[in-house]
């Protein structure tokens, strides 16, 4: 139960108008309270008021919103004590947090928690292994980094046969959102030895 005091006008022709209260215990939802007044001469009358208690907030349910985005706004949708309901956020780059308030005709809020990455970026590649190596057998490692969402931020190996000389390698890599890049890294394989020529030299010297 809760404490509440009625106010109301005792309003008379002749004996004028006067303010009274009453304390009462209000329990949730609707209170039907009767009170009674005289004027000075002995003539009454009743009237029933309809007094509403409501401390419950109201309930948001049905969410539709996406965790992963690219757009910069979005429309969330959801169902706002029984009646659907929108808002329309402006997002940030990256991992934010977002809060949506509703409150009922009695002032009860609720408030609606959402965590949604905005990702407009492709990730990147870094080669991290050896550009020149003398084995044909090769094994290609790189680093697939996005900075806004993490999810490709490791690294990936390719095992490959090179040719002498150089050779162009290809790698592409995709977000979780959609966004590709590609990247060509070169190679370059040498298996023979440095060739060495036009030595100048005596035979014979008296030197040391």
């Amino acid at each position: 139960e809760t404490l509440y005091t009625l106010t109301y006008n005792v309003i008379d022709a002749v004996d004028g108008t006067t303010s009274e209260s009453k304390p009462l215990a209000l329990k949730e939802g609707e209170n039907f309270v009767t009170v009674t007044a005289k004027d000075k001469i002995g003539h009454s009358v009743s009237s029933t008021f309809s007094i509403t208690l409501d401390t419950i907030p109201p309930a948001l349910t049905n969410v539709i919103a996406p965790s992963l985005t690219d757009q910069t706004q979005i429309t969330v949708s959801f169902v706002n004590d029984g009646a659907p309901d929108t808002e329309t956020l402006n997002l940030e780059e990256g991992t934010r947090t977002y809060l949506i308030t509703r409150s009922d005709a009695a002032g009860n809020p609720s408030t609606l928690t959402l965590t949604i990455t905005r990702d407009t970026a492709p990730p990147s590649l870094t080669l991290t292994s050896a550009t020149l190596v003398k084995d044909s057998l090769y094994t290609l490692t790189y680093d697939i980094v996005d900075a806004v969402d993490g999810t490709l931020t490791k690294s990936q190996t390719l095992t490959l046969t090179l040719t002498e000389g150089e050779n162009s390698i290809t790698v592409t890599a995709t977000d979780a959102i959609g966004h590709s890049v590609s990247s060509t890294f070169s190679i370059t394989l040498d298996r023979g030895p440095p060739a060495i020529t036009n030595v100048v030299s005596r035979s014979l010297t008296d030197q040391t």
